[in-house]
């Protein structure tokens, strides 16, 4: 045991590594609910505590997603803009067809660099 460090002696860490929480003013743009412990999601729900809404936020990837998005480009206006989708209200608009069975949050984050 020469050597050995016992680390419960120092001041615990308030960091977070691997996933990490969507912040509230990107949960409040993109129209995400908070996590509620009293509401938990059907699927992936280790994954909405930790990111701390009410349901995951993943990438398109289920077939009702597929759908929907394809729906939503030749449907909805915010999505068929001249030059492009209006990204920030599509990603609200998106929000307001979550679920947490089939469809799941996304969120527009603008990179400044």
């Amino acid at each position: 045991m020469a050597r050995w460090v016992n680390g419960n002696l120092y001041v615990q860490t308030t960091e977070v590594f691997g996933i990490l929480p969507i912040p509230d003013p990107v949960q409040a743009f993109s129209g995400i609910l908070k996590y509620d412990e009293q509401i938990k999601p059907q699927q992936y729900a280790y994954l909405a505590s930790k990111q701390a809404t009410r349901f995951a936020v993943l990438g398109v990837h289920t077939s009702d997603e597929k759908t929907l998005f394809s729906r939503f480009m030749l449907t909805e206006p915010v999505f068929m803009k001249e030059g492009g989708p209006d990204w920030p209200t599509a990603v609200r608009k998106w929000n307001e067809a979550s679920n947490g069975r089939n469809i799941f949050y996304k969120v527009f984050v603008r990179f400044i660099v």
